[in-house]
């Protein structure tokens, strides 16, 4: 990364369709899946499969519709594995239709979540997916291996068979 600037993204799926990004390795840049603020349209029919990250978001933003992320390894020590964003409200956008199904996070940091939600959703999908996190420490800094962040769980089709480490601490604020 250019230290006068910020990370940019390994790979930017902006508005389109019919996208197979497979087998990649990513190194401290985001994988992003959906269109920017200032663009019209959506980005669908995405699947996101066997990609190797390290220190590199998988960001799935409002206006993205119909994505798998599968089987990847995500690595993310005290950062964000995959993030799902806010519903836009100058676009009127969602994320609609998401599946994270059979992914591996790996968090040798403190904090942090494999999954973050930032909003609501519709059609989301979570199932078996491993959080390996040895060292992991909740009730600071909104660390949890799932973090969804809305008022209610509508926008969730299916949480299942997922597996999620046992912290290593439970601070006094999480109990």
């Amino acid at each position: 990364a250019d230290s006068q600037d910020i990370t940019k993204s390994c790979i930017n799926l902006q508005p389109g369709a019919d996208v197979y990004v497979y087998g990649n390795t990513l190194h401290e840049g985001q994988l992003t899946v959906g269109p920017l603020v200032n663009q019209q349209g959506v980005t669908q029919n995405v699947v996101i499969d066997s990609n190797t990250t390290f220190d590199s978001l998988v960001n799935i933003i409002a206006g993205a519709q119909d994505v798998m992320v599968r089987n990847n390894v995500i690595h993310a020590d005290d950062n964000i594995g995959i993030r799902v964003g806010n519903y836009d409200a100058n676009n009127n956008r969602l994320v609609i239709n998401l599946a994270i199904v059979g992914n591996t996070g790996i968090n040798n940091g403190l904090h942090s979540n494999f999954i973050h939600v930032d909003g609501k959703t519709q059609g989301l999908t979570i199932d078996r997916n491993l959080y390996v996190a040895p060292n992991l420490e909740t009730g600071g800094w909104d660390t949890a291996p799932l973090y969804i962040n809305y008022n209610d769980l509508s926008g969730v089709t299916e949480i299942e068979g997922n597996v999620w480490p046992v912290p290593a601490k439970i601070d006094d604020y999480a109990q």
